[in-house]
């Protein structure tokens, strides 16, 4: 064999291509959940990933405007009644941090379907989306500096009827921060 090549999954292959090739544990979890998903979808069309991912922009926007807008009872039916009291919290939180903080706008740099749970012994069906983007925050302290803040939360979903309601966010990590 030639110095720099290697046999890789039956394939001889450049020793620098094997280094280029990472796996992370999130690209593992949404391997098995698209795996779990193709054989769900065909049994019942609320499995779409698609409309998981949309169901998921829907309701991360309905935080955001809530930020800025009084806290309407119309979010409701997207929620769970846990789900509905963590949003409730993170907006009271939100108006409370207003005087120190304003976030100005939030972005969603990707969402990935993680974790799908078919209903077993009377636990609905569930799935986990790994939401990552960032925060632009202006402070009233320092007028004119914004702080830019990368995030990334898990946030599950139950589904009731023929639809996904909203039920619990972890925060897995602000990422970093800067000053602008």
């Amino acid at each position: 064999m030639d110095p720099g090549w290697c046999y890789f999954e039956n394939l001889f292959v450049p020793e620098h291509k094997i280094c280029e090739m990472r796996i992370s544990w999130n690209s593992i979890k949404v391997s098995i959940a698209g795996a779990k998903l193709s054989h769900l979808v065909r049994k019942n069309k609320i499995w779409d990933h698609g409309t998981m991912i949309e169901q998921v922009k829907s309701i991360f926007f309905l935080f955001q405007k809530a930020v800025n807008t009084p806290i309407s009872d119309t979010v409701k039916k997207y929620m769970t009644p846990m789900g509905y009291e963590i949003f409730k919290n993170k907006i009271k939180e939100a108006i409370t941090n207003n005087g120190k903080n304003k976030i100005q706008t939030s972005e969603i740099k990707d969402i990935l379907v993680i974790d799908v749970h078919p209903s077993k012994n009377n636990k609905p069906d569930s799935f986990t989306a790994l939401v990552n983007g960032k925060k632009v925050i202006s402070s009233a302290s320092l007028p004119g500096q914004e702080k830019i803040i990368q995030f990334s939360e898990k946030w599950v979903f139950i589904r009731q009827g023929d639809w996904w309601m909203f039920d619990d966010v972890k925060i897995k990590k602000n990422l970093h921060s800067q000053l602008c």
